[in-house]
């Protein structure tokens, strides 16, 4: 696995866990678009 790899799944995991914490779609779809644009 390369590091990039494990530097994009650390992402996603913060990601999911923002959701859970958040509750709101819209903030996690501006931080989705931030991060895929990258």
């Amino acid at each position: 696995m390369s590091f990039a790899t494990m530097r994009y799944q650390a992402a996603f995991i913060v990601l999911v866990i923002l959701e859970q914490a958040l509750s709101n779609n819209q903030t996690i779809a501006i931080t989705t678009k931030l991060v895929a644009s990258k």
